[in-house]
Parts: C-alpha cells; structure tokens; sequence
C-alpha cells in the first residue's frame, strides 16, 4: 500500500509525501492526538497504542500491546468485544459507540468508541483500528441537564396544581365573572400559612 500526503508549510507552499515520509506524518499526527488511537488485529491483540491511550487508560505501550484489548473491559461488558470483531471482519465500521471502559486503577470511564478495519495491499481485512474518546464530562452535564429539566418540569406543575387549587377555590363563592377575578385576588394575595405578617 502506498500512503501519500500533502503537507503545507509557508504560505502558499504544498509538499507531497509518499511513502516512508508519510507514514512517519501520520504516526506524528496519531501520537500527538488527546484521543486514545489503538490497533488490534483480528482476534483482539492490542498492536499499536498511542499516547493519547496512554493518558487516558493509564498503561504504556509496554504494557498492552501482544495483550487482548479485553484488558480495557470491564466484566459485565466483555460481550461487546465479539460483537464489534465481527462487524469489522466484515468491513463495517462502528461509529461513536458510547460504552464504559475500565483503567489500569480499576476506575471507570465514559467512551465514545470508533471502530474501523484495516486492510492490507490486497483490500484483505487485517485488523482494526480503535478510536477512544473521553466523553465522562459530557455525560455528567447531560445527566445534570436532565435533572434541572426534570426539577422544571416538577416545580411547573406544582404551579399550575397551587392555580387550579386557588381557581377552583375561589368559583366556590363568586357569582359572577368580576366577583371570581376579586376572589382569586384576594386568595392569592393572602399570605401561606404559618407566615407572620
């Protein structure tokens, strides 16, 4: 397989680069990524680990790569690893998979997973390429959007409960349309009770 890229350097200056050259460009562009980037070949060894990896599961390169990428999986989890090889060994890719991922501590992170194949010269898959994203942050602001929507959502309809309550109570003595609107008034501007004036 041949790689090419082009790379801009001063203003208005293109160089293309082909093969070692590269390949030396892309390994630079995925070591310096803050997104955790592996490889795993087709039974699930860990080949290639970067940086980003690194930093976000706490083991070196050392440490993972010729290990099983279930190392990263927490137990109750460990049914996802099949199920994306065999998407892979069939040329699919999965794309922003949100899924939970175990350290080296023992400590759980929030993933959002890509997952593509990689082939060789002759377009055979020969294994996968993984892309980690920390998505731990996001979560909890969702998760604490959701519960001040759902403390909104209660405290609305204890309003209109306390509106219908000084409604309905207030119909029970007027007469007339002007008598209702003076009674709701003067229930609303009552103060709560156990209040001192």
């Amino acid at each position: 397989m041949q790689i090419i890229a082009v790379a801009s350097g001063p203003v208005g200056s293109r160089e293309r680069l082909s093969g070692e050259r590269a390949a030396e460009h892309y390994a630079a562009i995925i070591e310096s990524s803050d997104d955790a980037i592996l490889s795993k070949d087709l039974n699930g060894t860990i080949m290639t680990w970067n940086h980003g990896a690194e930093l976000l599961f706490g083991y070196t390169a050392e440490e993972t790569v010729g290990r099983p990428v279930t190392i990263l999986i927490p137990m109750d989890r460990q049914d996802e690893e099949p199920f994306i090889l065999e998407k892979v060994r069939r040329g699919e890719r999965v794309h922003h998979y949100e899924t939970v991922r175990q350290r080296k501590d023992g400590s759980l992170v929030d993933i959002s997973l890509t997952v593509s194949p990689i082939k060789n010269e002759k377009g055979e898959i020969v294994a996968a390429s993984k892309i980690a994203r920390d998505i731990t942050a996001t979560k909890r602001a969702h998760e604490r959007q959701e519960l001040l929507l759902r403390e909104m959502d209660h405290r609305v309809k204890n309003l209109f409960t306390l509106a219908i309550s000084v409604l309905t109570l207030s119909a029970r003595y007027a007469t007339s349309m002007p008598q209702l609107i003076s009674n709701t008034r003067g229930i609303a501007s009552r103060p709560l009770r156990g209040r001192t004036r």
